[in-house]
């Protein structure tokens, strides 16, 4: 089961991610390190990481999308939490994924 905490900036994403990690021994992953990756490791993709989330998170959208297609096919249980998950794009995840992804918003 891939479970995704996403949510404005500030609002516990992190905290909740690290106690499920604490509590059930599932690791969980960040996008923002995604994020970063891409913008510094390559200029050309034009990622401002200073961009409005909405933004930043339509270009991490087909890399973010590989990644847990890549979990969901491995069967591997794991947190992914970051503000990079548009509701359209979570819809999106919980409709391909049946049953294999679930999905919160924290401040929405």
């Amino acid at each position: 089961m891939i479970y995704i905490i996403s949510g404005i900036a500030k609002s516990g994403k992190t905290y909740i991610a690290k106690e499920l990690t604490k509590r059930y021994h599932i690791p969980y992953f960040s996008t923002d390190y995604i994020m970063m990756m891409l913008a510094k490791g390559n200029e050309n993709l034009k990622i401002d990481v200073d961009a409005c989330d909405h933004t930043v998170s339509q270009k991490l959208e087909p890399y973010i999308y590989a990644l847990i297609s890549t979990m969901v096919h491995n069967k591997i249980d794991y947190v992914v939490e970051g503000v990079h998950f548009n509701p359209d794009f979570g819809a999106k995840l919980i409709e391909e994924f049946k049953g294999k992804v679930k999905i919160i918003y924290l401040g929405y």
